[in-house]
Order: C-alpha cells, then structure tokens, then sequence
C-alpha cells in the first residue's frame, strides 16, 4: 500500500494483510503480454516428457531451502535449462508470488538486463529513476523465485543484478543456469553433468525401458515421438546403448539424433556416429571431451542436411528470441529463391529437431535452442555471409517498424503491440545494427522514431529514450523534417519523465532546423515540445497556449495519425487543469470521435478517461463511472498498464464519492498493487489527482470498520489484474452492490465444504484437493461448484478470501 496512508488504511497489519492475500491465491501477476494474466509466474509448459535428473532436482530444492542465490553449471547441451525449469515448477507453492524465467539469451548488451528481467515480470518504468531501484523497489515485498536462464555472456552483469535485488528482497531467491559460474557473494554451485550410459554387457533383458537409464530413456522416449512404434527390445538394446554411449549421455545430443530415425536405421546411426568422432578426435583436442562431442553431433547433424538446409540453418542464427515465417522469407530467401522452397527447407529443419516450431496465435513462429543457434552463426561467420543477413534482418525489422507506424491509428493496434512484443529481442538486435554503421544511423533514427508508439504503449519508455538518444547522437545527416520529429518524440518522452532540460533542449534544436530549412513543420515541432516542457511544468497558461498553436498548425496540413491526435490529449488535460472544463470536454469528444471513426483504441481509452474526469468535474458521477468503465473496455485488449490502472484508480474514488467505501477499498487495493509495477508508486505530477487519492483513502477509512475494511483489502489484493477488470467493470458478483458480506454466505456450507475451502485457500488444485481428501476428482469439482453458487462467488479467489476470513474469527471444529 501507498506510504502516504493514514489511520486504519496505512496501518502495517494492513500491508500485511494484503500480502498475505495475494500470496495465498493461485494466479497472481501482473498485466503483461497483451493484457494476459501470469499466474504464478511464466514457466512454460513441458511439452515434452521430463527424463531422469531426480538427484538433482531435489538437490536444487534442497539448496533453495536455505541458499538465496545457486547457479547450475555446465556446458551447452547438457540439460540445464530444462533442469532449471522443472526444478522451478516443483518449489513454485513455496513462493507466494511465483516462480519466473528469464531468458537471457537474446539479450547481448549488459545495461538491458535489469529491464529484461523487469518486462519479464511485468514491472512497467515511465519515469528516469534507475531501473534497478524500480526492480528493486517492486520485489522489496515478494516472495519468488526467479530462474536466469543462459547467463554465462552476462556473468558480471548478473551477479552484480543479483548482489542489488537479493539485498533489497528477503523473499527472493534466484536460480541461474550458466556455463561457468558468476564468482557472486553467496552464490552456489550445482554442477550438471551428462546422464551416466550403461555399457551394453550390463544390460537388464527384463523390465521397462528405464531400467535402461536416463539416457537411453530419453532416447526411447525421442524415438517414440519419431516412429510410435519404436521401442527398445533386446535385439536393439546394445546398439541403443551404444550410441549413448557415443553422444556421452549429452541430452541434447540425444535429442539432435533421434529426428533420424526417419530416414536411417539404429545400426546406420551409429555408424555415422562412429565415423564423425573419428574425424573429431583427429581435431581440435583442446576442448573438453564432452563438447567435443556435442560439436562432433551438430557437425554430424549439419552435414546429413541438404545444402540449403545448411545454409538455413546458418542465415537462421541471425535472429534472436525466435521470428515467423515473413522474417525468414525477406531475411534468408535468395532473390532466385522461391518463398515456398524456403518454406520447404524450413519444414525439414523443424522435421529435424534443428527448428522448433511454436505456436502463437493464428500465426506459426520459430525458435532454435541457443546452441544450436550458436553453431549455426559460427557456420554463418565461416561462410562470411553474416554481414548480408544482418542487414537484410535491420531492413526487414525497419519495414516491419514503419509499417506498423503507418498502420497504428486504426483498428488493428492490439495485434501490432502483440507482434512488436513478440518481436522485441529483433527490434533491438536490429536498432543496435543500426548503430554499430556510422553510415546507419539515419536507420537507426528511423526505427527508433517509428516505435514511438510502442516505447509509451508497452511501457518502454527509458529503453525508447535510450534508443532515441543513441541515435541522435550518432546522427551526422543535414538537418530536415524527419530529424524534427525525431527530436520531437525525444523530447516528449523527455517531459513525461520529467526531464525539462532535455525537453527545452530538443526544442532549441528543432527550431534552429526550422531557420536552418524554412521547414513549418520543424518550427510546429519545436512549439509542440515547449508546450509539453510547460505541461509538466509551471506554467499551465503558456502550456495550454503552444499546444493550441501546434494543434492548429498540425491540423491545417490534414494529417491523421497517432502523433497529431495525441496533442488533443494533451491539450485536454491542460484545460481540465486549468478548471476550463467545458473546453477540455469539447477536446476530448473531439478526440473520441475521430478515434471512433478509424477504429483506434489506444488514445480512445486516455480520452474516455479525461472525459471521466470532466463529468466528474461538472458532478456528474453516474457519467464519470460510465466513461471510466468505457475506458476499461477499451485499454484492456492493448494491455496499456498505465492507463487501465489510472482508471481503476479514478473509479475508486468516483465509488467512494458514490457512498460505495468496501467497493473502493477493494480497487485501491488492486490498483496499489498495480502501481508497484510502474515506478513503485502513485506519480507524483502536477494536478489534483494525488488530493483526490488521499480524499478517497481518508473517507474509506471514516466509513468502514476494521472488519469490513480489511476484508476489501484482502479481497483487492488476492485479485489478478484481469479479475481486477472484471470486478471494476461488474463482470462478476460484487457483495458490495449485492447487499451481500464479503465475509458472510448467503446460505448454509457443509463441514465438507469448508474443507475443500480451506484446501482452495492453500492453493491446492481440484486434482490435490481430491487426492487430500480421498474422494474422486468429480466429486471434488462438484463441491467447488456448489461453493461458488452457495456463497454467490465465480473465482476461487473469492472462496480462499471468504474461508480466511472465516477462519480467523471461527475456527473450524
């Protein structure tokens, strides 16, 4: 809860009480993605089956027990990942606030891995506060784990990531998989090593195939998926072994080798296998033996595929976090090359294991495992082709950014900001690219100055300022409208976080442009900025007057995009600061109807929000939950934190205006939460927003009493931010406006039931409760669903929150 709190809203067993919610519930997160709740965390699934490691996994949860940082190490290959993984998954319920992956693998500058891990855990920064202090200020009351995955091209940046957040989070514990350790304070080490592979006289003629071993498990298990009707026999066991054998028990390798069951035969495998070793041992003898046999099994895969799967392979390393089908035919397609032969070869390296095809959506996307992925850019730099596709790979992502640009004020925003989200380990390989090429840089501006949307929508704001700022630095071009509106942007971003040197600044440059050209639109830039500058700053007057005249400069050249509707919002707001609030209504019905007209969402929902808080300006409070709760609508399918969590804020206080105090408390303990992802707190900015908050807490705290109150706290805090939504806009039962208690049912619960509550509130599932219980996992839904109807409630959080409170007062016998 906010530091600023008073009486009985800021008492610490109130903090208490909230966190304690929010760690008993089985789904808590943050909005991230597109507006998709993470529940729990994010680990993927398993999609498929985990073999062997049960020494290590409980070693790993043995060491989480009492170590705060453990690094698993090993060479690529041999598992760790996936080892990670499951490990994180089985201690996942002693962590309230879940169990969360970062994959660090595509990010290769060290100054982006804080926000790495913060955009991973959904934290949002508008604002120039360090990004660590935001982390850190954000975790300081959370229990969870984090699991870094492939660190080893980042050591020292992690260990000095995980020196600051370990020492400001006593809940946290991080779990790092590296090829080499971190030399971190308190760091320990679980080395992994290769699955141990039985020698073929050894072998059982009777049981299973895991009396065979992990590795051969494994191998049988692989096979399986290739050929259903492969299994290991005695007349098959000693060559199975055997290849083990020569892969090492090195999973991955296990893995790469399997695919060719399709085409070849065990016996032929392992003669392949015998020869490619031959040749390897005759090599290099100065890498470890394991990974010489992990480079002998790419090596041995490589040259088993066609040349142009080959030279897929190799143009596919290029590309960082995965990419689609369009990428690979502008980026690798050969101009003589037809886009459904590169289709063709992709499909036979998917068919291979080399490619992993996965789903998102309608639309297929790729990814390869980072060593694969690193032999095939070693492959790529062999060739001296690396040059080529990383510029056709910056050419392909700078379309991709200027289309969406083009494209953004319209109908289609959530599946842009979904593909660029997809997309943003490319955006940044491609930017730095850019950046890298003295004689880039003017790309570089380009696609920095496109994804001006994309920094404010997604919450990127630093990150877009630090492209921007990098770009304009290395940019040695003459002066014209496109370097105008670079700085313009720069210097937007610049006043929203409150940097009005930067801003005023941005703007002396646009107006020597516009001497230097005669260029109007430079000169309407430079006044658009110096109405921002003066937007957040002390001078509402003059602000309200340059954003006029850059609106009607703007408006006189009959463009209609995202940047020049924007100033409507802006100018807006300015009026209803101002106390102008018929002129800031008639701005922001403007702004709403050619918003309406093109289908665009994005500024629709800011508009609906000043339109809420005009209404609640003229004391028209029944309009001013209406426009609010329209601005829910439509900010949710964009996942614009900021915004939707402004609205949730703004409905508290129209509720508790309303006489509605328990409804208010329980979404200013939603939005609370929220706002711990963006910056750690409520912003501090000019207006009347911050009075109205602190209005709202102090007539909460007069009207309920200790019980009810927090009860509502309890209930907002255990809410995802989906449900949050769904509570704000009515979607599910409100005891609030029911009549009903949110701690008293409506009619009478079974002793049996209020056990299957008790296990809900624990976190257990339908299938554990069940399995608790010793009755069938029907009986165990049914009783669940005779709960939700009995008490009136359609989550399970409303139960876990119901039976808590229950219990602290009665006490069941």
């Amino acid at each position: 809860m906010d530091g600023a709190l008073h009486g009985k809203l800021a008492s610490p067993d109130v903090h208490r009480i909230a966190a304690q919610s929010a760690g008993r519930r089985e789904g808590e997160g943050v909005m991230h993605g597109g507006g998709r709740d993470q529940h729990m965390g994010n680990l993927p699934a398993e999609v498929t089956s985990f073999v062997g490691r049960r020494r290590e996994v409980a070693e790993i949860k043995q060491l989480l027990s009492g170590a705060r940082l453990v690094t698993l190490t090993g060479f690529g290959g041999v598992g760790k990942s996936r080892l990670a993984s499951r490990a994180a998954r089985e201690v996942k319920r002693s962590f309230s606030h879940g169990t969360w992956l970062v994959e660090l693998a595509s990010v290769e500058e060290p100054d982006l891995l804080c926000e790495k891990v913060a955009a991973t855990l959904g934290v949002v920064s508008q604002s120039r506060r360090p990004p660590i202090h935001i982390l850190s200020n954000y975790l300081e009351r959370r229990e969870l784990l984090l699991v870094l995955d492939n660190c080893e091209h980042l050591a020292d940046a992690c260990a000095t990531l995980a020196g600051k957040i370990l020492g400001a989070a006593e809940g946290l514990r991080i779990l790092v998989t590296s090829r080499h350790r971190l030399h971190a304070d308190g760091e320990h080490i679980l080395p992994v090593s290769p699955f141990a592979t039985p020698e073929p006289n050894e072998l059982s003629t009777s049981g299973g195939i895991n009396r065979h071993g992990a590795a051969m498990t494994l191998f049988a298990q692989r096979a399986c998926a290739v050929d259903p009707t492969f299994a290991i026999t005695t007349g098959n066991q000693v060559t199975v072994a055997r290849i083990c054998q020569r892969l090492e028990g090195i999973p991955l390798a296990i893995e790469l080798a399997t695919p060719w069951l399709r085409t070849l035969s065990l016996g032929q495998i392992l003669a392949r296998l015998d020869d490619r070793f031959r040749l390897v041992t005759r090599g290099s003898r100065t890498a470890p033996p394991r990974q010489r046999t992990l480079r002998a099994t790419l090596d041995w895969s490589y040259r088993l595929c066609s040349p142009e799967e080959r030279k897929l392979w190799a143009g596919l390393s290029v590309f960082a976090d995965g990419f689609d089908l369009s990428a690979v035919e502008n980026v690798c397609c050969e101009e003589e090359t037809a886009q459904q032969d590169v289709l063709a070869t992709l499909a036979g390296l998917v068919d291979k294991s080399i490619v992993v095809r996965t789903a998102h959506g309608s639309a297929a996307r790729y990814r390869q495992l980072e060593t694969v992925r690193q032999y095939g850019r070693h492959r790529l730099r062999e060739t001296g082709g690396e040059a080529l596709l990383r510029r056709r790979h910056r050419d392909h992502y700078l379309r991709l950014c200027e289309r969406a640009a083009a494209e953004w004020f319209g109908s289609v925003q959530a599946d842009w900001l979904n593909r660029l989200r997809r997309d943003h380990a490319n955006l940044q390989i491609a930017l730095g690219s850019c950046l890298d090429l003295p004689d880039r840089s003017a790309t570089g501006l380009r696609m920095a100055t496109a994804l001006w949307f994309y920094w404010r929508a997604a919450g990127l704001l630093p990150q877009g300022r630090r492209w921007l700022d990098l770009a304009l630095e290395h940019h040695s071009h003459a002066p014209s409208d496109e370097l105008a509106r670079a700085l313009c942007i720069n210097g937007w971003i610049a006043a929203a976080q409150s940097d009005f040197a930067a801003c005023e600044q941005a703007a002396k440059e646009c107006r020597a442009i516009a001497r230097c050209t005669g260029s109007t639109s430079a000169h309407t830039y430079a006044t658009h900025i110096l109405g921002l500058a003066a937007l957040h700053g002390d001078d509402p007057t003059s602000a309200a007057a340059l954003l006029d005249e850059a609106l009607t400069h703007y408006r006189s050249t009959d463009r209609v995009d995202s940047f020049v509707t924007l100033t409507y919002l802006q100018l807006a707001s300015m009026h209803l600061h101002l106390g102008n609030t018929e002129r800031g209504l008639e701005l922001c019905q403007e702004l709403r109807a050619t918003c309406e007209a093109h289908g665009e969402r994005w500024l629709r929902s800011y508009a609906l929000y000043l339109t809420s808080r005009a209404h609640w300006d003229r004391d028209d409070l029944p309009r001013a939950v209406t426009s609010v709760q329209e601005c829910l609508r439509s900010a949710r399918p964009l996942g614009d934190l900021s915004c939707i969590v402004l609205a949730i804020d703004q409905l508290a206080c129209l509720e508790v205006a309303m006489g509605v105090a328990e409804r208010a408390a329980v979404l200013l303990a939603v939005a609370d939460r929220t706002w711990l992802a963006i910056d750690g707190q409520f912003p501090r900015g000019k207006g009347d927003a911050p009075a109205r908050r602190e209005q709202c807490r102090t007539r909460i705290d007069e009207q309920l009493d200790n019980g009810v109150l927090e009860a509502a706290l309890r209930h907002g805090a255990a809410l995802s931010l989906d449900e949050g939504i769904a509570y704000a806009l009515n979607e599910e039962p409100d005891p609030a406006r029911t009549g009903h208690s949110a701690v008293t049912p409506p009619a009478p619960v079974t002793r049996r039931e209020l056990e299957v509550a008790t296990l809900i509130a624990q976190g257990l599932s339908n299938k554990d409760i069940a399995t608790r219980l010793v009755i069938s996992r029907r009986t165990a839904e049914g009783h669940v669903e005779h709960l939700r109807a009995k008490l009136g409630f359609t989550t399970r959080t409303q139960i876990a929150v119901w039976i808590t409170e229950r219990l602290r007062g009665e006490p069941l016998k």
